[in-house]
């Protein structure tokens, strides 16, 4: 960042949107990305919350985003660096849960900058135990949301329904978007594939309180304490279509 703000040419070995934003914006999307307010942001960057304001809108518009959390997820989705094969630890395959929360942006402004770090800290801790308790691992957090791998599809549907109870007791609507395929863990701990970039497309197709799944989810669960509503074949941007279902918890029969 330093090279290009003053001025040396640099190549590109594989351009992406990113491209497009200046060190500057760059860096005050990045850290806005983790989920900070303007004003914490301006903070750690040392520039006013108006600045951070303007470039993060300049930002917006350059990577055609319009919240928070869509700009979350494309960081998420397009900085998976570009590494040789010797560098990947393994390749796995895993159930993937991305989740967020649903209007923050709007949320944020309603209750306040010192109300919404509270809750933001709040739902980060409620999405940590959740986790945990399903025996999953945490990648990275999206902004107010996160992306955590599972063993097991059941483990990540147990996850996203119990981050939904949490944080619904909070005044928070979450969404979550899960996917099952093979991806490569790197050696940092972090993950890149193709199945990375399907469960964040499937996110988007999530509303409040859903959980919204691929086949490949379903098909791997069967047996589980969940039972799945097909919404037919959906256009992922990129992907193609890929069927989509509604997961829910299976109610007990009690004839």
């Amino acid at each position: 960042m330093e090279l290009r703000a003053s001025g040396v040419r640099l190549r590109k070995a594989s351009p992406d949107s990113r491209d497009e934003l200046t060190p500057q914006e760059l860096q005050v999307a990045l850290v806005v990305a983790e989920g900070v307010t303007n004003r914490e942001a301006g903070a750690r960057l040392f520039l006013s919350p108006k600045t951070i304001e303007v470039h993060l809108s300049r930002a917006y518009r350059k990577l055609g985003v319009r919240s928070r959390t869509e700009l979350a997820r494309r960081l998420v989705v397009e900085a998976q660096p570009p590494a040789q094969p010797d560098t990947l630890q393994r390749r796995a395959l895993v159930a993937l849960l991305f989740t967020d929360i649903v209007r923050s942006t709007d949320l944020a402004a309603r209750v306040g900058d010192q109300r919404w770090s509270a809750l933001l800290m709040r739902h980060n801790r409620a999405t940590e135990n959740a986790v945990e308790r399903a025996g999953g691992r945490l990648v990275k957090w999206t902004g107010d949301g996160v992306l955590a791998t599972f063993d097991t599809p059941s483990s990540a549907l147990t996850c996203a329904e119990a981050i939904n109870r949490a944080l619904t007791k909070l005044g928070i609507d979450v969404r979550a978007g899960m996917h099952v395929g093979e991806l490569d863990v790197l050696p940092g701990g972090d993950v890149r594939g193709i199945a990375v970039h399907i469960a964040a497309r499937v996110l988007a197709h999530a509303r409040a309180g859903e959980i919204v799944v691929t086949a490949t989810v379903r098909d791997t669960a069967r047996g589980s304490p969940f039972t799945f509503h097909s919404r037919g074949n959906v256009p992922l941007d990129d992907i193609g279509q890929l069927e989509l279902l509604d997961a829910e918890r299976r109610q007990p029969d009690l004839t």
